[in-house]
């Protein structure tokens, strides 16, 4: 979770949601730790410096947090039928509804990781519908601007 206060008592906590992608380790680890590519690694880096909380969303198992162990898969949604899409989208909401109540929601994900958005008032999509090539471009200048103030 992140360090980072927030900047009013009285202001929603932020929660940023980064969707599984690529590849895995090969035994079961926190989900955190899980997913290996480089755009898991950027996305968690800037969930963690700019959420209060953050959770994955995992085609597989739905809404994850960062320290719940589990088992490599091979899921996306980009193979699964509309029907399949629907029920996990459903329970993404009634995951996040339960975990996010109030909160302020960004997410960093596909657009297949968005259907659930909709359920939702304060969603914000830095990246919108922006391809993976793009997308590890903005977190990288996005990184760097991090570490550039933050050596001063």
């Amino acid at each position: 979770m992140s360090s980072q206060p927030r900047a009013k008592a009285d202001t929603p906590r932020t929660i940023v949601l980064v969707s599984c992608c690529g590849p895995k380790l090969h035994n079961p680890s926190p989900a955190a730790d899980i997913y290996t590519s480089d755009l898991f690694r950027k996305s968690r880096r800037w969930a963690e410096l700019h959420g209060d909380e953050w959770f994955i969303l995992s085609a597989k198992y739905g809404v994850l947090r960062p320290d719940d162990v589990i088992a490599p898969y091979d899921e996306t949604l980009k193979t699964k039928t509309k029907s399949e899409k629907a029920l996990w989208n459903e329970k993404v909401t009634r995951d996040l509804r339960r975990l996010a109540d109030g909160a302020r929601l960004v997410v960093l994900a596909g657009k297949d990781y968005m259907g659930w958005t909709s359920y939702f008032a304060k969603v914000e999509k830095p990246l919108g519908n922006l391809p993976i090539g793009l997308r590890l471009r903005w977190l990288a200048i996005e990184l760097a601007k991090h570490d550039k103030q933050k050596r001063g």
